[in-house]
């Protein structure tokens, strides 16, 4: 069996001429690419990904003649008695209705269909964005496309202009990539049950909310990927600290030594660590496991020794089509692992690795970093977002301060005492302090919806 897998890599990643290190095939873990002119910027927030997702979710494709700057000349408004020379006027106010200054208004989540992506080259990664969402966050989840219908509409214009805009054809979008971390997943929806009985603030901040766990997912999937097979947890998240946005930065500060600049070190490493997952999966014959996961799986069969063998002659193929000159004869999964990884580390081209990192750093500088002078870039919580995510942490029900430190922590956000500080005094600015003492658990933060 391993032969056979150590063949269908060879035949994967080489022809005659030239070595192809090819990702997200037996192991589509991340929507990422190395060709920078082509990766998503996210020039207007998470918009255009939003549309496509609701597209892709519903089975839909957007017509290539579509335009939301005059959206009115796409609606059926023959299919309506209206009197004579009244139709122009009409479009001219659902013009201005749905639109400002030509950004489309998401009146009820049905329009978040014609959303359009982003003209060019980058629409394609806008796609696999959207299709990464849908397949890590919504598998096995159907209730959620009730959103995109255009049932109990209650504004009369909403209705009217909902009940005769052109229908979208079809078009099935199937599975691809895996969801690895379950406990990112599983308080995404958590969030996503409670802001659907919200609509008003659903609308309001689902950009913002899905631009969030996108990068929370991404940034803990990078760190998993880069620590040492045998210490990664994938039941929680590693630990990266934020800074608040009005803070100042310093060199002691845990949001400077322990935040971005971990994240970083660990984003450098992606493409190889992709490519490591994608030989060993291919090797192994899983797919989509942590090598950890796949260690494991080994010591467990009765063919270590076979998959050890075929894992040495994989590396030593690799370190001749190369000349990395490294291969050692070593015996043991680890060390085997750590050797291939070396090796890729040289062989990939310096320039497929850092573009590969600007895929993490386009979201990140958009939403959730900001520059701190001599520091760099440093992760970085708005008063805005801190107010959003808090009240996703508190829900319907005040819950204990110390609780609600723990409810950040869930979703990846981690502060040092210094900001903890300055949380309690923005929550007592918002009269969110409900204090029976001055102890952490005798104080209550109220809910914000």
């Amino acid at each position: 069996m391993y032969e056979g897998n150590l063949e269908e890599l060879k035949k994967q990643c080489s022809n005659s001429k030239i070595f192809y290190h090819k990702i997200n095939i037996n192991s589509p873990i991340l929507p990422f690419i190395t060709d920078s002119r082509n990766q998503t910027h996210f020039d207007n927030g998470f918009e255009n990904i939003m549309g496509e997702f609701a597209r892709i979710s519903s089975d839909k494709s957007l017509n290539k003649d579509f335009s939301i700057t005059n959206i009115s000349n796409d609606l059926l408004l023959d299919n309506i008695q209206i009197e004579e020379n009244i139709g122009d006027y009409l479009k001219i106010i659902i013009d201005e209705y749905l639109l400002n200054d030509n950004n489309f208004k998401i009146l009820h989540p049905f329009l978040f269909l014609y959303i359009e992506k982003t003209q060019g080259a980058r629409s394609n990664n806008e796609t696999e964005i959207a299709r990464f969402i849908r397949d890590v966050f919504f598998k096995d989840i159907e209730n959620f496309n009730d959103l995109f219908n255009n049932e109990e509409i209650c504004n009369v214009a909403v209705k009217l202009i909902l009940n005769n805009i052109q229908e979208l054809p079809e078009k099935i979008t199937y599975p691809k990539y895996i969801s690895c971390l379950s406990f990112v997943v599983d308080i995404f929806r958590e969030d996503l049950e409670f802001i659907k009985e919200n609509m008003g603030f659903l609308l309001n901040n689902i950009y913002e909310i899905f631009a969030f766990y996108y990068f929370y997912y991404c940034s803990q999937l990078i760190l998993k990927l880069n620590q040492p097979f045998d210490k990664v947890d994938l039941n929680n998240p590693s630990i990266i600290y934020y800074l608040l946005d009005w803070e100042k930065a310093s060199k002691s500060r845990k949001s400077i030594n322990e935040g971005r600049n971990i994240l970083k070190e660990a984003n450098k490493s992606l493409f190889v660590n992709m490519n490591l997952l994608e030989h060993i999966n291919i090797l192994a014959g899983t797919h989509g496991f942590f090598i950890c996961q796949i260690n494991d799986l080994i010591k467990e069969s009765k063919n270590e020794k076979e998959f050890l063998a075929i894992l040495r002659e994989w590396i030593k193929y690799y370190d001749n089509v190369h000349s990395v000159g490294k291969y050692i004869d070593y015996d043991n999964f680890e060390d085997l692992i750590s050797l291939l990884k070396n090796e890729l580390q040289s062989a990939i081209k310096n320039q497929q690795k850092t573009s590969f990192t600007f895929n993490l750093n386009n979201i990140g500088k958009k939403y959730f970093l900001k520059r701190r002078g001599q520091y760099g870039y440093a992760l970085n919580i708005t008063k805005d977002f801190l107010y959003l995510i808090t009240a996703l942490c508190v829900k319907e029900d005040k819950i204990k301060l110390n609780d609600l430190f723990k409810e950040y922590e869930r979703r990846g956000l981690f502060f040092d005492r210094y900001s903890k500080e300055e949380i309690v005094n923005l929550l007592n600015t918002w009269n969110l302090i409900d204090k029976k003492s001055d102890s952490g658990d005798a104080q209550y933060v109220k809910s914000i919806l």
